[in-house]
């Protein structure tokens, strides 16, 4: 019987193994660190991978080649709610709903980086999705994250250091009138990338903008 119980699932169109140790295992979590976009979802209490042959070959190297017990553990998410399958992210998966639309562009921005951007934007967008980050916030990070590696098209990534993110967030600031919320999304979205996908050190960047404050009528 394998230590590593696993299944295949799908969440809003994207499949994903869902992983864990039948019990204790020495090391899990160094031993599988190389696993690409690898994550861990609290609320299925199971590591996350995409549903690649890289993610299979990866654990039957670190745990053997008969490690692997394939079945369904844990709960799955609830049945939909009626009431609620009108929110815009339960919309009809039709071709010309805006969601698809949304997922086309994300797609289109992605096939104009440079081949070496182009694998980080993927790999990222595939570390929010395990991460069951919401399509609104997946499509902004993204959108952020594209505009990052356009402006950087000659760069690659151990040229990407904090001060090359505070120039860009700096000169994106003083070029646009940017909310608030916004700023701190651009700032959110380059450190997701690198700190999350890329396994960069926490780097602190003081480029959080001010709240507004308004004097009382």
């Amino acid at each position: 019987m394998g230590q590593i119980e696993i299944s295949k699932r799908q969440d809003q169109g994207y499949t994903f193994y869902a992983f864990k140790p039948r019990r204790y295992i020495e090391k899990f979590v160094e031993r599988t660190a190389d696993i690409p976009s690898i994550g861990y979802d609290r609320t299925a209490r199971c590591w996350t991978a995409p549903a690649r042959e890289e993610t299979l070959i990866k654990l039957r190297a670190a745990f053997g080649s008969d490690s692997l017990s394939w079945k369904s553990f844990g709960s799955q998410r609830s049945a939909p709610n009626p009431r609620r399958e009108l929110r815009p992210e339960a919309v009809s998966k039709s071709p010309n709903s805006p969601r698809s639309k949304d997922q086309r562009t994300v797609a289109e921005k992605a096939g104009r980086l440079p081949p070496h951007w182009q694998s980080a934007f993927h790999r990222t967008e595939e570390q929010l999705k395990v991460r069951r980050y919401s399509w609104q916030t997946v499509k902004g990070y993204l959108s952020h994250l594209y505009a990052f590696l356009d402006a950087h098209r000659n760069l690659n990534l151990d040229q990407v250091n904090s001060n090359v993110v505070r120039t860009y967030i700096v000169g994106r600031a003083e070029a646009g009138n940017y909310a608030e919320s916004t700023q701190n999304q651009m700032l959110n979205s380059i450190k997701f990338w690198l700190e999350q996908v890329e396994g960069r050190d926490k780097a602190f960047i003081d480029l959080r903008p001010k709240k507004r404050t308004h004097l009382p009528k």
